[in-house]
């Protein structure tokens, strides 16, 4: 019989994976059982039923293309059990200033310290023994949100610093792109293969269409893995926490984090003052990351981009602004960092120390 079985928190959940062609898969937690009760019956009325055969005009034969939409994301886990706990770094935890203060928030939406790029770079915070090496996280409530975006890639070590002044001068983020390792049109289009002037991506981006398991409210709406080590360790093994963690890649010990603290809601609920997390990233020791730098004799650039708006819904934001008679504002900012294989950082403009002593 084409199911398969699923324990959690004790409780077993079947699923024959394949769908009636003419039903879109529900999202909505009653609907969604109701929609697994229906492929159990038809997984058991095909032990003795056959189906119809029909094919594409390409010859692709549909019952296939269609059970193959109807199996798991990531087997043989389930997205929820990847759901692991909010990290507890500081910097999920901070709040800006009172925003409703002119003064604050100019200052919130126009400055941005070397420290609020790299406290993100750091699992746990600053001083953190392991690096995020990419990542996607937002925080949000009535009050204040922002955004964090990390990517990093592999530099030639003779002119890494000049092309970190390069990319920090550039009047758009862009108008370059921090290249990913594999097949795509990141890696095509962003890699430099000049002598001395290498940029090349060391982890793989991954996209792929929607799964069964990504319409189970469990999940809260949380994605497949985004990033994974290159080239591939074979397939990750999932912690208690919902970590997933790979066999070591040129000695190093890649581990993926995705977490979400409640379902996305609509534009028009009401958002309340306590901050909300999600995101995902990409880790692994940074005394291992550096091992690897200097094995293969290569320099990591990162770069962190960092959005920070207004809170609230949308008709929340602009009602306030509208009886005060300002426009909403935000904040968006770049970082670029070069992390070297002697342990140093530097940005365009100065030396920040080492990886283990910054001087901010």
């Amino acid at each position: 019989m084409l199911s398969t079985a699923r324990y959690r928190n004790g409780s077993p959940r079947l699923v024959m994976c394949m769908a009636a062609p003419y039903i879109d898969c529900p999202v909505r937690e009653p609907s969604f059982l109701a929609w697994y009760g229906l492929q159990c019956a038809i997984g058991s009325l095909a032990l003795t039923e056959p189906f119809a055969r029909s094919t594409y005009e390409d010859g692709q034969d549909e019952f296939e293309e269609r059970l193959e939409r109807q199996k798991l994301t990531e087997p043989p886990y389930w997205l929820a059990d990847m759901l692991s706990p909010r990290p507890i770094d500081p910097a999920f935890l901070a709040a800006p200033k009172d925003l409703s203060m002119p003064e604050n928030a100019e200052e919130w939406f126009t400055e941005v310290s070397e420290r609020d790029f790299l406290e993100h770079l750091f699992r746990g915070g600053l001083g953190g023994d392991e690096l995020v090496i990419a990542g996607d996280i937002a925080t949000n409530c009535s009050i204040f949100r922002w955004e964090v975006d990390i990517h990093s890639a592999l530099v030639s070590p003779e002119n890494s610093l000049a092309l970190v002044r390069a990319l920090q001068t550039a009047p758009e983020p862009l108008d370059y792109c921090i290249p990913y390792a594999g097949v795509g049109h990141s890696s095509e289009r962003c890699t430099i293969k000049e002598p001395e002037f290498e940029l090349e991506g060391w982890i793989v981006s991954h996209e792929s269409d929607e799964r069964i398991d990504e319409h189970d409210p469990l999940n809260l709406g949380t994605s497949r893995t985004r990033v994974s080590p290159y080239p591939s360790p074979g397939t990750p093994t999932l912690s208690e926490d919902g970590i997933l963690g790979w066999a070591r890649t040129n000695g190093v010990e890649f581990r993926y984090e995705r977490w979400k603290d409640e379902r996305d809601r609509s534009d028009k609920d009401y958002e309340g003052p306590d901050p909300k997390s999600k995101g995902w990233r990409l880790f692994a020791r940074a005394t291992e990351i550096q091992s690897y730098l200097q094995a293969t004799k290569r320099d990591l650039i990162m770069e962190i981009g960092l959005k920070r708006e207004k809170g609230g819904r949308s008709h929340q934001r602009y009602e306030k602004e509208e009886s005060a008679g300002v426009r909403p504002t935000e904040g968006r900012f770049t970082g670029i960092f070069l992390f070297r294989t002697d342990g140093s950082i530097f940005t365009a403009e100065r030396h920040l120390g080492t990886w283990k002593s910054l001087s901010l």
